[in-house]
């Protein structure tokens, strides 16, 4: 969620928190009845579309993580075993090709990292019957290989989650625009009828109703008319 979704929210739960403290007053008014339960059915929504969003980014996040720890790993152990090769056989441009320090590689953007990798197992790879003797194996250069693709399926996900986080975020800001209509309408109105007998509940009522931006501690948009 965005900070205007979140001030919003902020001030949708702060009403709620308003009627649901006053039922009593309002509970023997259907139209008021059934306008409040559409609106804790809309925040019910809010709150579940909220979770997809956050989770989705959070688990993409962390699985990149590990996925980069472990692909950094691997490299380090093609990368010693084909240096050592490349020194001994005065290979200059394979030497140049694994000559990454471990901290350089962990510094790296995902996307670069995913090339980097690529190319110390192409570069290495027509070597491999030679490099036995340096302790490098078929298996674990294809192992390498492996965990670079993973690595670059991976990197690409934050990339569909921000259109799906989009997409939440467009349905968020219809849920709250249907929500907004639902006060307007409906609720602002009809609590409006408790004023002469009731007033202090109405008052709290209209401060809720205003909007404010948490970072600012300001209000952003003014309360419910008069």
């Amino acid at each position: 969620m965005n900070d205007r979704q979140e001030n919003k929210l902020s001030m949708y739960l702060a009403v709620k928190n308003v009627l649901d403290s006053n039922q009593k007053l309002w509970s023997s008014v259907p139209a008021l009845v059934r306008a409040i339960q559409k609106l804790n059915d809309k925040l019910l929504t809010i709150n579940i579309l909220r979770a997809e969003q956050e989770a989705s980014i959070k688990g993409v996040t962390m699985n990149k993580q590990d996925r980069k720890a472990v692909l950094i790993q691997t490299a380090m152990n093609v990368i010693g075993k084909a240096r050592a090769y490349a020194t001994d056989k005065k290979n200059q441009e394979l030497a140049e090709a694994v000559k990454y320090p471990k901290t350089s590689l962990e510094q790296t953007r995902d996307t670069t990292l995913f090339h980097i990798c690529q190319m110390i197992y192409d570069k290495s790879m027509p070597y491999i019957n030679e490099m036995g003797e340096y302790g490098l194996t078929n298996t674990e250069l294809n192992d390498l290989k492996a965990k670079t693709d993973a690595y670059g399926e991976i990197v690409q996900k934050p990339r569909e989650v921000i259109s799906k986080r989009k997409t939440t975020g467009e349905t968020l800001n219809s849920v709250m625009s249907d929500i907004d209509k639902l006060f307007k309408e409906q609720i602002d109105n009809l609590v409006k009828t408790f004023e002469e007998t009731n007033k202090d509940v109405v008052h709290t009522y209209k401060n809720a109703r205003a909007i404010v931006d948490i970072g600012k501690r300001k209000a952003e948009e003014t309360k419910p008319e008069e």
